[in-house]
């Protein structure tokens, strides 16, 4: 089972951080033992981070040349992925829009219902209140969709440089 924390007893042992479409995002890596925080100079541990970082390189390598062929690849690649964030920050705010219409519409009628003298009904009141909540929620992944696409063209061009750099026989 997948969770949103890691189990104290498993801590130690390293884990991955995973985005919210499951890529990783961070490893962190198990524990020290013993004999490495007992490591006077720290040979050991400097040792193992390096093995660490070299091995972690080597398969974003591997990953990175499997799944593409070309410089050109990895473009399409990006402007695909952006274009995807766009569309979907694009709904995003005509669903915003929409919720804040919603809720205009809502509030006109409260508003019209006090100015006649009349109680609001408890149902009036929980929808404005429940559309607050939807547009706040609407206006959080709309801000997230702006780090996302942020972060993705910052990681395909990370992508492209050392694409070029493993395979510099290539042309574009």
């Amino acid at each position: 089972m997948i969770d949103d924390h890691v189990p104290p007893q498993f801590a130690p042992k390293g884990y991955a951080i995973l985005s919210g479409t499951g890529r990783v995002i961070e490893v962190v890596p198990r524990a020290l033992t013993d004999a490495e925080r007992g490591d006077a100079n720290g040979e050991v541990v400097k040792a193992r981070l390096r093995r660490e970082e070299e091995e972690k390189q080597r398969h974003f390598d591997e990953t990175l040349l499997t799944r593409y062929s070309s410089v050109d690849d990895i473009a399409a690649a990006r402007t695909r992925r952006i274009n995807e964030i766009v569309v979907r920050i694009e709904m995003t705010k005509g669903s915003i829009a929409n919720l804040k219409g919603q809720l205009e519409a809502r509030q006109k009628a409260a508003a019209d219902l006090e100015r006649a003298g009349r109680e609001v009904p408890k149902d009036y009141t929980d929808t404005i209140e429940a559309l607050r909540g939807e547009i706040g929620a609407a206006e959080e992944l709309l801000s997230r969709l702006g780090v996302e696409q942020q972060a993705d063209a910052l990681r395909f061009d990370l992508e492209v440089r050392r694409f070029g750099e493993l395979r510099p026989d290539l042309e574009n």
